[in-house]
C-alpha cells in the first residue's frame, strides 16, 4: 500500500470520528473508507481488497468485465477473512449469488426502484439534493454523492465543493460519503461536513 493510500484511510478514519455517533446497520458500522473498483483502472480489485485494513469496504463496479461473477466470488472470499465490506453495483442477482454484503445502486437506477431489493447493506449513487431525498425515501443505507471535488477522469465536470457538500449532507436524511477528486489535502476541507465517509477510485489505481 502506498504512502497515499495510507494517508487516505487514516483522514478517512478521522473524517468518521469527527461525524459523532457511530454510524451503522443493524449493529455492524459503516466503513470510513469504500473504493469503488473500475475496470480500466483498477484492473486487479482483488489485489487491493487483499491490501486494504479491516473495517473498509470495496464496490464492485466493473460493469463491462466479462468475468465479473468470477471476480465477486473471489472478492466475496478475500473480504470476508479480511473484515472487509463488499458491495456489489448494479446487479442485485450477482450480489445475492455471490454472498455479498449488499448492493449499491447507481442513481439512474433510483426511478426504477421501489425499495432496497436484497437484504443487508444498500448504497446508492447521488449527485444532487433531490438524489438524495429519493435514496432515504427508497430506504437506502448510506448515499455516495459526487463529484465533490474535480477528478482526473471527470475534469471538465461541474463540481459540488466543500460548502455545498456540506450543506447536503445537513439536510440529508441518511449518512453521506464523499466521492470525487478525495484525496489526503482535500479531505479536511470537508472535515465538519458530518460526511460519514469516503469513497475513491484513483487513488487506488494502478
Amino acid at each position: 500500500m502506498t504512502k497515499v493510500q495510507e494517508q487516505i484511510i487514516e483522514a478517512a478514519r478521522t473524517l468518521r470520528a469527527r461525524a459523532g455517533a457511530p454510524l451503522s446497520v443493524s449493529g455492524a458500522p459503516l466503513p470510513p473508507l469504500l473504493v469503488m473498483t473500475d475496470e480500466a483502472r483498477i484492473p486487479d480489485p482483488i489485489r487491493i481488497a487483499e491490501q486494504l485494513p479491516a473495517g473498509c469496504g470495496i464496490v464492485l463496479r466493473h460493469y463491462r468485465a466479462p468475468n465479473r461473477r468470477k471476480i465477486a466470488q473471489e472478492l466475496k472470499e478475500t473480504c470476508r477473512n479480511r473484515g472487509i465490506l463488499f458491495l456489489v453495483a448494479g446487479d442485485a442477482q450477482l450480489a445475492m449469488s455471490a454472498g455479498a454484503h449488499g448492493l449499491h445502486l447507481p442513481e439512474r437506477m433510483l426511478e426504477r426502484s421501489e425499495r432496497p431489493l436484497i437484504p443487508g447493506i444498500t448504497t446508492i449513487a447521488a449527485h444532487s439534493g433531490s438524489a438524495l431525498k429519493r435514496a432515504a425515501q427508497l430506504g437506502a443505507d448510506a448515499a455516495i454523492l459526487s463529484p465533490v471535488f474535480a477528478t482526473e477522469s471527470h475534469p471538465d465536470a461541474p463540481t459540488l465543493g466543500a460548502p455545498e457538500f456540506a450543506r447536503l449532507v445537513r439536510l440529508a436524511r441518511i449518512p453521506v460519503y464523499a466521492l470525487g477528486g478525495i484525496t489526503p489535502s482535500t479531505i479536511p476541507k470537508i472535515a465538519d461536513s458530518g460526511a460519514a465517509g469516503v469513497a475513491v477510485t484513483g487513488t487506488f489505481a494502478a
